[in-house]
């Protein structure tokens, strides 16, 4: 996703979200801390099979383990949405079903970010949209998918 593509309105909606919860963990510089600590992390935290992944100020834990391979899946699923704007590819029936298994699999598990100084916030990894249209969400991809620059990016936005 690029920022600069995004319609004004978008822009805005996203920065006051990501905004709101950097301020709730004690301010811009701590919130990306936390995803510096994320990408500087040598397996990727969501891969703990602890669940919970220790930051700089703080502690991010999820309500199930996540396999290698799911998480994989995943991240490619979004790639995919990026690019093409489809999370679930229905031209490959083998995609399709391995695609359709992480997101049952995924779909009921919540992340929590706890921040020393402050209240845990929760965000769940995919967004159910009209009943059947799931997309993954953009707080989870601003955690855990985008690189830092983008996120500077959103929170440096002049509104």
């Amino acid at each position: 996703m690029s920022f600069n593509n995004l319609t004004q309105e978008k822009k805005n909606i996203l920065q006051q979200e990501i905004l709101d919860i950097a301020m709730s963990m004690g301010g811009k510089s701590f919130f990306l801390q936390m995803i510096n600590d994320i990408k500087s992390s040598s397996e990727h935290p969501l891969s703990h099979q602890s669940c919970s992944f220790h930051f700089m100020d703080g502690k991010i834990k999820w309500n199930k383990a996540i396999y290698k391979k799911t998480l994989n899946t995943l991240f490619k699923a979004i790639r995919t949405q990026e690019k093409d704007g489809v999370l679930l590819d229905k031209n490959s029936p083998k995609e399709y079903k391995n695609r359709l298994n992480m997101i049952k699999t995924l779909k009921p598990v919540e992340i929590t970010v706890k921040s020393q100084d402050s209240d845990a916030y929760t965000c769940k990894i995919f967004d159910v949209i009209d009943g059947d249209k799931t997309e993954v969400s953009t707080l989870f991809k601003v955690i855990f998918f985008y690189n830092i620059d983008f996120v500077k990016k959103i929170l440096n936005n002049k509104i």
